[in-house]
């Protein structure tokens, strides 16, 4: 019998990925938005941090169905010079995080993640084909936004986030950019079977 790849992670090391500094394209962002981090680190013991490569390596199989964004709104994009912020794989890497039995972790896995912002410390997530998430601030930084993310390309979900002490407290599909909410479900699976049970619409 074939196994669906997508239930072939165990539970130990199914992660997700998603975007932690913005230090490393500070140049290609305007000012004030490179240098702001968004999610910060809280305080956390050396007996907690993460050093298998297997759950903090980025996921690569395509596992989830996707939405585009629609034509009208990449031209939106370009004519208000958003698309001019669309980030390269290289800029997305180092914003990397991954969630490890309901926990969410830096990339290096030696931090744990809160979000801070001055919109209750609600952030803006992007979730691609294979599983990974993407954290990013359009609330402090009004020139990224939902598909600058993947630069413009296809996502497999999109919202709002709010991560406390590594915990996601919340999250939803709320996007002005795709039509995430017909794939909000990807999102939920996917969250489960990390080990997270945030509250959702």
């Amino acid at each position: 019998m074939k196994t669906n790849p997508f239930f072939a992670f165990s539970s130990s090391v199914f992660c997700l990925v998603l975007t932690l500094s913005t230090a490393s394209f500070a140049e290609s962002l305007p000012a004030g938005c490179g240098n702001d981090r968004g999610a910060s680190p809280a305080t956390m013991g050396d007996d907690v941090v993460i050093t298998d490569s297997t759950v903090l390596a980025p996921l690569t199989q395509t596992l989830f169905p996707v939405v585009k964004m629609s034509a009208e709104t990449l031209q939106k994009d370009v004519n208000k010079g958003i698309a001019k912020y669309y980030l390269k794989p290289e800029e997305r890497e180092p914003r990397r995080f991954v969630i490890i039995n309901g926990k969410t972790y830096s990339s290096d896995g030696r931090e744990l993640i809160s979000t801070h912002n001055k919109n209750k410390d609600t952030m803006n997530y992007v979730m691609d084909a294979a599983g990974n998430m993407y954290l990013f601030d359009e609330f402090t930084c009004k020139q990224i936004r939902h598909g600058n993310i993947l630069a413009g390309g296809p996502v497999a979900g999109a919202g709002n986030i709010s991560i406390k002490d590594g915990e996601i407290v919340s999250i939803d599909s709320d996007s002005g950019h795709y039509g995430s909410t017909r794939v909000f479900n990807n999102v939920l699976k996917r969250l489960e079977l990390s080990g997270s049970k945030p509250q959702h619409p």
